[in-house]
């Protein structure tokens, strides 16, 4: 006499929590059913069967609430002369037991419990069925949490520039992960967490990873035992540029910097109120005004993307949180020194058979200005 479950989710995989997470289950008892209770740390579910006697349910809503304890801020605030690495597991993942009961209508009951981990992440069901990009967690040493390119499915191709706050976000199943930067032979032994943030650098140049790994201006390849990524390090690059770093699609931060935009104000009248009471020679003041609203935004364009940058971007459009950094390149910088900014909405160009080169024309709201209003 057990529960059995059609559909259940793995143990042995991370479960993305922003996808549909089902399960269907019944009892083997041969008793019919009255209800059944799905119970994870405090929050319990009740069910009840269909008339086969089949229970189902969605984790989705439930996990991903679970998850967002904080609507992603990101408050990273690394001190990199004592560690490069912090731990990041309990922001954007959840491990905990999933206690599945069956209550029979002989005042019986039938229990289940599997130990299940969630990411909060999601992944589009082209892509999945492109390049099934969460394969790789959970049995590999290492991944890194970023969305694939189909096309170079074992490499990642990311940009690093000098003066700026860079991280990468890792998911490890071994606590002790080797780095090699093959470009130059030169390695260093990293000890990680279940899901860690690897710091480059602070906005420093004189203390950052290249203490432990040194890189040089240009591609350095480095190996990560299961994938590579070419780190293309810049150096030279505009000193006013706008950069950005956003919560991508599988719960890590990646970073841009653009070149600097046209940047706009927008106003807007917020009315005005009769104030003709007067006579001609006494008025000085017929309407009175309530005051304006005023916006700011930034407008930047990036162009000649090649097709594995894209795929980063293309994150940053259905980011649910975007910082812009308002801090000073080449000095150390905190999580104070970014403010959160909103990426318009807008057409976009994300498969050109023409070409394997791509354009972005963003727009950056900054938080609304403060105004005298009456």
């Amino acid at each position: 006499m057990a529960i059995v479950f059609t559909k259940q989710l793995d143990i042995n995989k991370i479960n993305l929590a922003y996808n549909n997470n089902t399960v269907s289950f019944y009892t083997n008892s041969g008793i019919s059913p009255n209800k059944a209770t799905i119970e994870i740390g405090l929050n319990i579910v009740t069910l009840y069967p269909n008339p086969s006697g089949i229970f189902f349910f969605n984790f989705k809503d439930l996990i991903s609430t679970l998850l967002n304890v904080d609507n992603f801020t990101d408050d990273l605030n690394p001190d990199i002369e004592t560690t490069l690495v912090y731990d990041w597991t309990n922001k954007i993942s959840l491990t905990d037991d999933v206690v599945t009961t069956i209550e029979l209508s002989n005042d019986t009951t039938e229990t289940d419990t599997r130990s299940i981990t969630w990411l909060s992440a999601f992944v589009q069901l082209r892509n999945w069925k492109r390049t099934y990009p969460a394969n790789d967690l959970l049995t590999t040493d290492v991944a890194l949490l970023q969305k694939k390119n189909e096309n170079d499915y074992f490499n990642y191709h990311l940009n690093y520039w000098i003066g700026y706050p860079f991280d990468l976000t890792l998911y490890a199943n071994e606590e002790v992960i080797n780095v090699v930067n093959d470009t130059n032979a030169i390695d260093y032994e990293f000890t990680f967490d279940k899901i860690s943030r690897l710091v480059f650098s602070d906005g420093r140049t004189d203390v950052s990873i290249e203490l432990r790994i040194p890189l040089q201006t240009g591609i350095n390849d480095l190996d990560f035992k299961d994938f590579n990524i070419n780190l293309n390090k810049i150096t030279e690059h505009c000193p006013n540029g706008i950069y950005l770093k956003w919560i991508n699609s599988f719960g890590g931060w990646n970073y841009w910097l653009f070149n600097k935009g046209q940047e706009q104000t927008k106003t807007k009248e917020l009315g005005a109120i009769n104030n003709d009471f007067n006579n001609l020679e006494d008025t000085i003041s017929p309407l009175v005004s309530l005051g304006k609203s005023s916006e700011n935004s930034i407008k930047v364009r990036e162009q000649r993307i090649k097709d594995y940058d894209k795929e980063l971007l293309t994150d940053l459009l259905d980011s649910a949180k975007v910082y812009l950094f308002t801090g000073v390149p080449f000095s150390k910088n905190t999580f104070n020194d970014w403010i959160e900014v909103n990426i318009s909405g807008g057409s976009f160009v994300v498969e050109n058979p023409r070409s394997d080169l791509y354009r972005f024309d963003l727009t950056i709201e900054i938080p609304t200005n403060i105004t005298r209003t009456l």
